[in-house]
């Protein structure tokens, strides 16, 4: 003994993390259930603000197939701040999840309405939210893929992402033409830390808006 402390090899358990995330899932799901039943069923005023959300959900959703700009510019010019915030994100969102739907709409529809600058905000927000929500989700369900395949060696593994590789992530962020999902789900299973895939996010999302605006 040479008075040393040695420290115990932490090993990865995916049968916990699994069973952890299960309870997360179900947890939330079951969490969700209930507040929409009450909502339903005894709180008459808000579940006429759930069928005004789908309203605008749906109208949202078939003026960017249709590209009726105009229909859409006139919906948001007596809008608020406020008030546009999530119609916007809303839609950006929903443009990443489906390739067939028209940012162009959204992006052009925005700057008639509030302005360049505020379409600016309004794209890069939607687009950053969607990122979150990819990456995390992404994490959630495919994060115990490499540790599950490296075990021990789950360290090392970490150790050798080097920052030239990172960039592809933002490089993926700023092309217009390349789905967010896909771009967060592959960094949420390379399990990229979350700092690094913050600042390419902001990078990319940020060029990514830019180009759209100027090809309006």
């Amino acid at each position: 003994m040479n008075g040393t402390a040695i420290t115990p090899t932490v090993t990865y358990d995916f049968k916990k993390s699994l069973i952890n995330k299960a309870v997360i899932v179900a947890a939330i799901a079951m969490l969700a259930a209930t507040v929409f039943y009450i909502i339903r069923h005894y709180f008459y005023i808000l579940d006429a603000y759930v069928y005004t959300g789908e309203f605008h959900l749906l109208f949202i959703t078939k003026n960017m197939h249709m590209t009726k700009l105009e229909l859409f510019t006139e919906y948001l010019k007596p809008m608020s701040f406020l008030m546009a915030l999530p119609v916007c994100l809303t839609g950006t969102c929903y443009a990443g999840l489906d390739p067939s739907s028209s940012q162009q709409v959204l992006f052009q529809a925005t700057t008639d309405a509030f302005g360049a600058p505020m379409s600016f905000l309004f794209g890069f927000l939607g687009f950053f939210v969607l990122g979150l929500l990819s990456f995390g989700i992404g994490s959630l369900i495919f994060g115990d893929i490499v540790p599950l395949l490296a075990r021990n060696r789950y360290g090392q593994y970490l150790d050798k992402l080097k920052n030239p590789a990172l960039i592809t992530f933002a490089i993926a962020f700023a092309l217009p033409f390349v789905p967010i999902i896909i771009a967060a789900v592959i960094g949420a299973v390379s399990k990229v830390p979350s700092t690094r895939m913050l600042q390419c996010m902001l990078a990319g999302f940020m060029l990514r808006t830019l180009a759209l605006m100027l090809m309006q």
